[in-house]
């Protein structure tokens, strides 16, 4: 796979127009007790804590989307019952907590510019450019990045932040991420601010 590297040196992202963008990291997929629970998905919080901490100190843009279902939603066809509104399944994991300014997408559907307004927030701060991390790689993470390579944002892809349920849907993902999209897949190391 090539790895498109254009402005990934450390320290080069400007962090005024630059937004980390966390992507469903909740209760029912990253802790054994929930609904649909991945190893993969609760090993990634490490990193994605490290992303979390270099934004924060930079005080850049920090935002967050939460799966979030009414009890009879459709994708339960799909994917069974998970991430119903208001449960324990549904909240972003303690280590990830969002703090009080900062953005949380509630979406219904994979990608959050489906029926949300994170579109017109990310206009409003003028963003240019997406670190886009979580779960899963070949499902929310491959559909909000699509998303925002169509709306003219750069996207940014830390290959540790993401996660997904086999080898061959994170080749897929980060394949297509790369060669379609033409994000930008790195290193988390690789993630400076200046």
């Amino acid at each position: 796979m090539r790895a498109n590297t254009v402005l990934m040196s450390a320290g080069s992202l400007d962090a005024e127009h630059t937004m980390l963008l966390i992507v469903d990291m909740q209760n029912d997929f990253c802790k054994k007790e929930g609904a649909l629970y991945s190893e993969n998905s609760e090993k990634i919080i490490p990193s994605i804590s490290r992303l979390l901490e270099v934004f924060r100190e930079a005080g850049a843009p920090v935002g967050f989307t939460q799966d979030w279902h009414e009890p009879d939603d459709v994708e339960f066809g799909r994917w069974g019952p998970h991430c119903v509104e208001g449960s324990w399944g549904a909240e972003i994991v303690d280590e990830l907590a969002p703090l009080e300014m900062e953005l949380v997408f509630k979406k219904t559907r994979y990608s959050p510019f489906y029926d949300t307004d994170i579109h017109e927030h990310m206009l409003d701060l003028e963003i240019e450019r997406a670190v886009v991390c979580g779960t899963l790689a070949n499902v929310c993470v491959l559909h909000t990045a699509c998303d925002m390579m169509m709306r003219g944002v750069d996207v940014v892809v830390p290959v540790e932040a993401v996660a997904a349920l086999s080898d061959y849907d994170m080749g897929y993902a980060l394949y297509h991420m790369g060669e379609v999209f033409t994000a930008h897949i790195c290193s988390v190391d690789e993630i400076g601010l200046q």
